[in-house]
């Protein structure tokens, strides 16, 4: 019998287009220069006027500047035919398992070997598990709207071997630069290899003889993937953009090497149903093409949860009266220890051509359909889409808000 689950989809909340974190961030630093020339006010009136007009104009401006900076970023990625210089990664750890990021956080991967061979209500405990640990551990920021420390992907991707489709799992864990990351990030593999033992989680590494960024080789030049990184002799993101990429106007992405091309497009969850199958996430692995499953997770500790369910109370005007009672269920299920986990879903597809690109779209779509869903092909966002699969990335694609049950069971993997 498959299990199913009740499900909160939300549309991420802004203004005008612009996220509304950014305009709450905003409002702060225009109240603390509102405070501060208020102070000075006692100096000389013009101090007052002055703080008006430029607290004023930092809270208009910002969230526009910022918004645009990022279209004129993907933009730029539009038209670019190497992304060496997007691509966050600096450099390898001696260990060759850690590596350093851009911005200065830090990444692990494993692999999940032995996934497929657990019982699925066994999974779906140990994913809720794994997940409330995190989130126990995790820190609380100073203001609730800034930016998460640390973040989760679940990539699954199925590729042909030979003449049948096998899945393989993996496990992203990245946290933000800070004083304690390398302990925050020890912190996180210790209670992933010990909550998901079952799964047989395989740190990649040296010893491994595998690069953890293997995968990524992969994503960022598919005609010819590396499977040594030199850490030394030349910088990791120029070694994985050795193919040309071009981002066409339609929502295909193709990598090139001479004459041989490979193409990719992605989808994203627009319109959800409220109740979430298992079946459907057997269904959409059991297409006869290649695929990769994203699940781009960021868990809230007890506190944010809670923080975030009351604003969601206050500011949610449409259908409040309808919706009190799923808010009173889920403090409910807070006070009994549950966490929020926001999660972002795409498909990306793989192909030879793009007739064989389409045929594959057409199938997820109608697979989605039959279970009320409703996925667009992402088009004008395709390119902040295949930038959300590299770790500490702003997340694009439509997201989901699920309880943490509600998230293990999503990540549940044939």
């Amino acid at each position: 019998m498959q299990k199913k689950t009740n499900i909160h989809f939300t549309i991420p909340s802004n203004i005008w287009g612009v996220p509304i974190a950014l305009f709450a961030k905003n409002g702060v630093y225009w109240l603390i220069l509102m405070l501060i020339f208020v102070f000075l006010f006692r100096l000389n009136p013009l101090f007052c006027f002055l703080g008006f007009v430029l607290s004023h104009l930092i809270f208009c401006c910002s969230p526009f500047f910022t918004v645009k900076a990022l279209v004129a970023k993907y933009e730029r990625l539009r038209k670019s035919r190497y992304i060496e210089t997007d691509i966050p990664f600096d450099k390898l750890e001696k260990d060759e398992s850690t590596v350093i990021l851009k911005d200065g956080g830090l990444c692990r991967i494993y692999v999940l070997k032995d996934i497929a061979n657990v019982p699925e209500k066994q999974q779906i405990f140990l994913w809720e598990k794994w997940f409330k640990s995190i989130a126990k551990s995790s820190k609380i920021s100073s203001l609730p709207f800034e930016k998460h420390q640390s973040s989760v992907k679940i990539l699954t991707w199925r590729q042909k071997e030979q003449n049948n489709f096998e899945n393989e799992c993996f496990l992203i864990l990245s946290v933000k630069k800070s004083p304690t990351m390398y302990d925050d990030m020890q912190k996180m593999c210790q209670k992933t290899e010990n909550i998901l033992g079952l799964f047989q989680p395989l740190l990649l590494s040296a010893d491994t003889n595998i690069s953890p960024l293997l995968i990524f080789a992969e994503i960022t030049s598919p005609i010819t993937s590396l499977y040594m990184i030199e850490s030394e002799s030349k910088s990791i993101s120029e070694q994985l953009s050795s193919n040309e990429i071009h981002m066409e106007n339609k929502g295909v992405i193709c990598f090139q090497q001479g004459k041989k091309c490979r193409y990719l497009s992605s989808v994203s969850i627009q319109k959800s149903a409220e109740i979430l199958d298992t079946k459907l996430i057997e269904d959409i692995q059991s297409i006869d093409a290649e695929c990769m499953f994203l699940h781009d997770i960021h868990v809230y500790n007890s506190k944010m949860s809670d923080i975030y369910v009351k604003q969601r109370k206050i500011f949610d005007f449409k259908n409040c009266i309808g919706r009190l009672n799923r808010y009173q269920q889920t403090n409910k299920l807070l006070e009994q220890g549950e966490v929020l986990v926001q999660m972002g879903i795409s498909v990306f597809i793989w192909s030879n051509s793009k007739q064989e690109l389409a045929n594959t779209e057409n199938k997820i779509k109608s697979i989605y359909s039959s279970y009320n869903y409703e996925v667009v092909k992402n088009t004008n966002t395709d390119v902040a889409t295949y930038m959300s699969l590299f770790p500490v990335s702003t997340t694009y694609p439509l997201k989901l808000n699920y309880l943490s049950g509600e998230a293990a069971l999503l990540c549940y993997t044939k």
